[in-house]
């Protein structure tokens, strides 16, 4: 499930994670998210 949300991300900004900020309290999705290189927030 966390894949999905992160793709889903992904798709939303358009390829491009430096424009939109990701939302999480799961660390690992959070570690994940880093590195396609979101913005995570809190």
């Amino acid at each position: 499930m966390d894949a999905l949300q992160l793709a889903a991300a992904l798709v939303a900004s358009g390829d491009d994670p430096y424009s939109l900020p990701f939302v999480t309290l799961d660390l690992d999705l959070a570690g994940a998210a880093r590195a396609e290189g979101f913005a995570v927030l809190p």
